[in-house]
């Protein structure tokens, strides 16, 4: 993603992933922050 999510607070702790298996839980907490930053960081990459 860069240092631009970084910079602009768009981040979440490493305690707040886990790996289960062949996936990635995200906790409760992080999921609604994570899903914006993941659509604006979409945005932002669109017409690449």
């Amino acid at each position: 993603m860069g240092a631009a999510h970084i910079v602009s607070g768009w981040f979440t702790l490493e305690e707040d992933i886990a790996g289960v298996g062949h996936c990635a839980v995200i906790a409760s907490a992080s999921v609604e922050a994570f899903g914006q930053a993941a659509d604006v960081f979409s945005a932002e990459r669109t017409g690449w």
